[in-house]
């Protein structure tokens, strides 16, 4: 066990990221059906592959630019650079958000 216990700070980064990804990933299902009933299409099917198979090249893609930036950056400089890019793209998700809501307002 030497050297295998994390820094404490480490350990609360990485369940906050665990968390994160919990509160991304769960409605995503939901929200791929309810785009289909929206569309009037009856491929739930089709959409749920896509997707799975975007979700696994995301994942390989990740984890690549994660290694690279970690020989760079180090583990704590990594989840920085990944917690800079998540708050730099916050505005453009909640900009969508407003604009769906008026939307659906003026419908």
């Amino acid at each position: 066990m030497l050297g295998l216990v994390p820094d404490p700070i480490l350990a609360a980064a990485l369940c906050l990221l665990n968390a994160s990804f919990a509160f991304t990933l769960n409605p995503t299902s939901a929200e791929l059906g309810n785009a289909v009933d929206r569309l009037g299409l009856n491929c739930y099917a089709a959409v749920y592959a896509v997707y799975n198979i975007a979700y696994s090249i995301g994942m390989m893609a990740t984890d690549t630019l994660a290694s690279l930036a970690l020989k760079e950056l180090g583990f704590f400089g990594t989840l920085l650079c990944a917690a800079m890019g998540l708050v730099l793209c916050t505005p453009l998700f909640l900009q969508r958000d407003a604009a769906e809501a008026s939307a659906a307002r003026n419908s």
